[in-house]
Parts: structure tokens; C-alpha cells; sequence
């Protein structure tokens, strides 16, 4: 499909639902456009077994079903952001689940088929009827295509800036040497005289600017550091992996604060 017969739709976007339960808070997701079920996502700031993850997985699916009467998916978090593992109590890390026409709400530890969900794909206009009271935002098709115009004038830009620097400009400055000695004999004095400044840089005759001792003290350290790492890389591994669980702990932590003092 080419650029100009390609069209641009416009794109809903609910906002995601965020309420605090005290021992964790939870997420609704709105199905997105073309996807029979909703979304909700328990996190759990501190460490909950398994039972109580999976038993709060099945309330909240009850809770937003009966709020909203959509089948839902329901996973659960830890403070590291990875799905809980409810084995063995659970089949599987996710439960899906609806209210049902005699009012029971029904919940399936497995995965289903599309088939076996008793919901269509969403339309604009369902979601619309379906969440009047969720805010939205409109990625309309003239804005997509705006943006998308301007990202291939930015490619072309940087493709023409490229081509500027490392073709044209080599090429002009070599046709130059090969027509005009004078020019060529200034670019070579020039190229000298960079090379002597190099020169006196690394053996020590020009003194170095605090910016430059700076530097090289960073990429000394740098050195340092890319040195121990190649030596233990399994540690190397299990420093990132520390740090990142340190951000995610913080940052669900201070989530998890911010939806209290909401309430």
C-alpha cells in the first residue's frame, strides 16, 4: 500500500480507571477497538501469597464486571512489575471472567477462545455507550497524518544533512585540492597544525582545560567500570537487574501513595 492511498482513522483512547485497595491498587483497562474483553491489573506494593492474589484477582473481576458489563482478563503484579505466579494454586497467571444473564458471575482459570467469550469485538460506538463516564481522548485521522508527514520530512532532513557531510563535502574539498594548489597547501598546513595540537595534547606540553580533565576522568572511569564488568558478567547481570527491581519498587511505591492521598 502506498503513502497516498494510505487512509487514517481516528483512534479513541480511554484513560485507564486507578483506585486504591489498601493492600494493593488496580487498573481498568477499557477494551481497545476490535478486542472483546477489558483489562484490570492488581499491583501489589508488598508481598501477598498466592491465595490472596488470586482470590483479589476474582473480586475485582466481579467488582468491574457488575460495574461494567464487559468480560474481563485479571492479572496480578508484584512491586517489580512482573505477573504473580499462582502456581499451584492457579492453572494459569490469568483468570477471565463476566457476569452472566442469570445475574452468577462466571470466572475461567484457563484461556479462551474468542468463541467462548460471550462479547464481539468493540466498536467506537460501543465503548461509547459502554463507558459514558470514562475520559477519552481523539487521535483524529488529520492530526495521524500531520504527524506521520512530519517524521518523513524530519527522515528527509537528516538523509539530506548525511548526504551534505559525508559525501558532498569530502567530495568538494578533495576536487578543490586536486584544481587549486594554494587551497591544497592550506588544508594541509591546517591538517598539520591539528595534528601538532593533538600532538602536544597527548604528550603533555599544552596544559588540559578543567572540562577536558573532566572528561577523560569519566571515560577513564568508564573504562574502569566496562573492565570489571567483561571480568563477572553474572554479576555485572545481577547489579542491573537489582537496580532496575529499585526503580520499579519506587515507582509503583510512589503510585501507590499518590492514589491513598487521593482518596
Amino acid at each position: 500500500m502506498t503513502r497516498s492511498s494510505f487512509e487514517y482513522q481516528d483512534t479513541v483512547r480511554f484513560e485507564a480507571l486507578k483506585e486504591d485497595r489498601g493492600p494493593y491498587f488496580v487498573e481498568y483497562h477499557v477494551p481497545n477497538e476490535g478486542h472483546p474483553f477489558a483489562h484490570v491489573m492488581l499491583v501489589f506494593p508488598t508481598v501477598a501469597t498466592k491465595d490472596e492474589a488470586a482470590g483479589a484477582m476474582e473480586a475485582e473481576l466481579e467488582r468491574w464486571a457488575r460495574r461494567y458489563p464487559v468480560p474481563i482478563m485479571a492479572s496480578a503484579f508484584d512491586n517489580v512489575d512482573s505477573v504473580i505466579d499462582l502456581a499451584p494454586t492457579r492453572t494459569v497467571n490469568h483468570a477471565i471472567g463476566w457476569v452472566a444473564d442469570t445475574g452468577q458471575t462466571v470466572v475461567h482459570w484457563r484461556l479462551l477462545k474468542n468463541e467462548e467469550i460471550p462479547s464481539p469485538p468493540f466498536t467506537k460506538a460501543m465503548l461509547f455507550q459502554t463507558y459514558p463516564d470514562v475520559p477519552y481522548t481523539v487521535s483524529t485521522a488529520e492530526e495521524k497524518r500531520k504527524s506521520s508527514e512530519k517524521a518523513i520530512r524530519q527522515g528527509q532532513a537528516i538523509r539530506a544533512v548525511v548526504i551534505v557531510w559525508f559525501v558532498a563535502i569530502p567530495v568538494t574539498l578533495t576536487l578543490v585540492e586536486f584544481f587549486n594548489f594554494k587551497v591544497g597547501l592550506i588544508a594541509t598546513i591546517i591538517s598539520v597544525l591539528a595534528g601538532v595540537w593533538k600532538l602536544a595534547s597527548i604528550m603533555g606540553w599544552r596544559k588540559k582545560s578543567k572540562r577536558q580533565e573532566a572528561k577523560e576522568a569519566e571515560e577513564l572511569r568508564m573504562r574502569h567500570h566496562h573492565y570489571y564488568c567483561e571480568r563477572d558478567p553474572e554479576g555485572f547481570d545481577r547489579l542491573k537487574v537489582e537496580v532496575l527491581n529499585r526503580e520499579f519498587r519506587e515507582a509503583i511505591l510512589k503510585e501507590a501513595k499518590e492514589l491513598k492521598h487521593k482518596k
